[in-house]
């Protein structure tokens, strides 16, 4: 019994150990990424946005999709229907947008997501001058030079999609809300240097051609999760996905604990 006790106690040590040098290894990697000049790639881009109902501080997040720098883009929200309540604050947003700004109606999914569906029928319409995809989510809100930072990356042609991961900050100062951030805050450690990275639907960007040639609008057709197929396409053609921990977007959150258990 006491050997027991001896080699669980070093196993919970050696654990702890490979840990904190796990830890360490993904703190080395975000400081090389914050000191990494992004460069000068800036193609012509298509951010892609699906919005669902009105959510706590929704306008302040589209707004913030039309404040990007040094990006020549264009933005488009996805509705699955044109009486959903986001429309009439996404119509605000887009007549003070200084970016040129598109609505775009996907109808009711068959076989598929829902935000699934909004993604394909906007890629689908997408003119063919555009070429690197911004997938990002209406709950979230970057800084002025997250579009830059998440596709310069994209001049290197072997890289096949740029990622990065949320950040949920309490917008209400009760025990849910900021139970629900120090849950999610784990997740961002998930991604690294590593070669397993998965693609977030909050905030990943792919050059078009890519994008077509690992089929992901065919992965897409039968799937409901948009980033999961993203991932699973990438990795059968061998293309890296490349986490940018600099461009980790904010996300203002409030829950009760009905929503908390959903």
């Amino acid at each position: 019994m006491e050997t027991l006790f001896y080699l669980l106690a070093v196993s919970q040590i050696l654990l702890g150990a490979y840990l904190v040098w796990q830890g360490l290894q993904w703190l080395g990697y975000v400081r090389r990424r914050l000191h990494t000049d992004p460069g000068f790639y800036a193609p012509r881009v298509a951010v892609l946005c699906p919005c669902k109902g009105i959510e706590p501080g929704l306008e302040r997040n589209l707004i913030s999709l039309t404040e990007f720098e040094r990006q020549n883009y264009e933005l488009f929200f996805v509705l699955t229907s044109d009486r959903d309540p986001a429309r009439s604050i996404i119509d605000r947003v887009a007549k003070n947008s200084r970016v040129k700004t598109h609505v775009v109606i996907a109808g009711n999914p068959v076989n598929c997501g829902e935000k699934v569906n909004n993604l394909r029928v906007a890629v689908e319409q997408l003119p063919e001058e555009f070429e690197v995809l911004v997938f990002t989510d209406s709950d979230g809100r970057p800084g002025r030079f997250w579009l830059h930072r998440l596709v310069a990356p994209l001049g290197n042609p072997t890289i096949g999609a740029t990622t990065t991961m949320r950040w949920f900050i309490p917008n209400r100062a009760n025990f849910p809300t900021a139970l629900l951030a120090a849950w999610n805050a784990p997740l961002v450690t998930m991604l690294g240097e590593q070669k397993r990275n998965f693609c977030w639907g909050g905030g990943t960007a792919i050059r078009r051609n890519i994008f077509e040639q690992s089929g992901v609008v065919e992965e897409w057709k039968n799937s409901v999760s948009d980033d999961y197929s993203l991932t699973h396409a990438l990795e059968r053609i061998g293309r890296p996905i490349v986490f940018l921990p600099e461009c980790i977007t904010l996300s203002y959150v409030e829950t009760d604990f009905e929503g908390l258990l959903e």
